[in-house]
Order: structure tokens, then C-alpha cells, then sequence
């Protein structure tokens, strides 16, 4: 990624935090972004505090332009004598993203939606201005999705959910899925993830929620904005997350069950019973955190 860019601090002011703060080399051009220990001179990186620690590892490394959080205003004699720049903030990671979305096609395009020719879009499907649908996307009927939406590769929306009664003469009886799938602004869905459609009411997926690979959101679920659910969850039918919800890998949540606003549930974890709003749960079964 970004070696056909070249950046320069005009190109990367539009992106830089309101605390951001330029120390040494303010004249410079970066061509690729780089992990710290495989940078190289034209190159621009990001240093954590928590795990570079020392002013001195950032003067020996060999990448031009650095993201973060230590302040080397003591040391910008040497960073100008190494033509180095500093850009210090008290958000390195958020910066750094905002920075590398400049070497990629990441930012939604405001206009139209962009759909792969692989896709399948169903009837009746709406998709917002910005929104980008990834390879063998599947979305099917009455599907609704938001602005700037990121659905990735080999996703399928809207298919019918795990639902049977049993019949008269014992057998199964199919019960027909005829809701739909809401889903907000600003969601991210990753790559073989399966959301169901309703029952009869709607599976709701809210505004800012990301969602990782491999995750599965069953019939009549209704998670709310800005919650994180991560790879290999499993949210059974009717359930409801709340705002700002963490739900961890490989966690299970019941049928039926509410997840509060603001709660954590833990890796792994089999969550059984309503979570009350802030709390954390964890272990098989899930229970509150001590």
C-alpha cells in the first residue's frame, strides 16, 4: 500500500488532530506507510509510548516521518541534523488512521454507491450514497442499507433465519421469514457474515456498528449504534444489544436475552441471562465481572 503515493505536509494537514503538533523536518515528502520495525528513510510510521518507551529508539529508527505520542521537543535539534519529522499527539492510533486512509481507497465516495459486478442485490433493496458492496456479496430482498456502509466480501444479508415448528404429524414446519434487515449509516460488516432477516418484524443493525469477519446475527436481532461485535459471535434470534456494546471473539448470546447499554461481553463467552447497562460478563456461563 502507497507506493505509487507521494504526500507532503500540505497533503497531510487536511488529516492531522487539532492537537497535532509538528516537530523537526516541516518540509517533507513520504511515499509509503510503514510498521516501526521495517521502516525505511521516505517512509512515514506511528510510535506508541506504551511500546517504543524511548526518545531514542524513534532518532535511530530509519523512517522519516513519525506518529506520536512521545514528546521529543527536547531532541528537535537532532531530528532537524536527521531531516526527521515528528507529528505528536495525544491520539497516536487515531491519527495514524486518518493519515493512512490518504494511501488507500478507503474514504466512501459521497456520490452513488459502489457495488462489485459480483454482487447479488435482491428486489426492493435500498442502498445509501457512499455505501461500498464487496465480491460475491449476497443481499436479498427488501433489504435496506445506509450511507457510507461497508459490506465486505462473501457477506450475505437477508437470507432466512433458523426457524421451525413442529407440525401436526410430527415433522418440521419451515416458518416462512417475511421482516426484513434495516441497517444504519456508517456500518462496517466484515467479510462471510451472515445477518438474517426478521420473522415477521425486522432484524435492526443501528448507526456506526462494525462488525467483524465471520459473524452471525440471527432472525429479529436489534443491535444498537455504535456497538463492536468481533469476529466468530454468534447473537441468536430476538436478541437486543445495546448502544455502545462490546461483544467479543467467539462469544455466544442466547435467544431472547438483552445485552445493556454500554456492557462488555468477554472473549469466548456464553452469555445466558439479560446483561444489565455497563457491566462485564465473562466464562461459559457468562457472569458478571468481580
Amino acid at each position: 500500500m502507497g507506493n505509487n503515493f507521494n504526500f507532503n505536509l500540505s497533503n497531510l494537514s487536511v488529516k492531522l488532530l487539532p492537537d497535532a503538533k509538528i516537530l523537526g523536518n516541516k518540509d517533507f515528502t513520504i511515499s509509503k506507510f510503514m510498521p516501526f520495525h521495517l521502516a525505511k528513510p521516505g517512509c512515514i510510521t506511528y510510535a506508541l509510548s506504551s511500546k517504543i518507551g524511548e526518545k531514542q529508539n524513534i532518532i535511530s529508527n530509519n523512517a522519516s516521518v513519525f506518529i506520536t505520542d512521545i514528546d521529543l521537543s527536547d531532541k528537535e535539534d537532532d531530528l532537524l541534523r536527521l531531516n526527521k519529522t515528528i507529528i505528536l499527539t495525544k491520539y497516536p492510533r487515531l491519527q495514524m488512521a486518518k493519515i493512512a486512509a490518504l494511501f488507500c481507497d478507503y474514504e466512501h465516495d459521497l456520490a452513488a454507491p459502489k457495488i462489485h459486478p459480483s454482487a447479488f442485490i435482491g428486489n426492493n433493496v435500498s442502498i445509501g450514497s457512499g455505501s461500498v458492496i464487496g465480491s460475491c456479496v449476497f443481499i436479498n430482498d427488501n433489504v435496506i442499507i445506509g450511507k457510507n456502509c461497508n459490506i465486505m466480501h462473501g457477506s450475505v444479508i437477508g437470507s432466512d433465519g433458523f426457524g421451525y415448528e413442529k407440525d401436526l404429524d410430527g415433522s418440521w414446519f419451515k416458518i416462512p421469514h417475511i421482516g426484513s434487515v434495516i441497517i444504519g449509516d456508517n456500518v462496517d460488516i466484515g467479510a462471510n457474515t451472515c445477518i438474517d432477516r426478521g420473522t415477521i418484524g425486522n432484524t435492526i443493525i443501528g448507526n456506526d456498528v462494525k462488525i467483524d469477519n465471520l459473524v452471525h446475527i440471527a432472525h429479529n436481532v436489534k443491535v444498537g449504534d455504535g456497538s463492536f461485535i468481533i469476529a466468530n459471535a454468534m447473537v441468536a434470534g430476538s436478541c437486543e444489544i445495546g448502544k455502545f456494546t462490546w461483544v467479543a471473539p467467539s462469544s455466544s448470546i442466547r435467544e431472547g436475552i438483552s445485552v445493556g447499554d454500554g456492557s462488555i461481553v468477554g472473549m469466548g463467552s456464553v452469555v445466558t441471562k439479560s446483561v444489565q447497562p455497563n457491566t462485564t460478563v465473562m466464562g461459559v456461563p457468562a457472569r458478571e465481572k468481580e
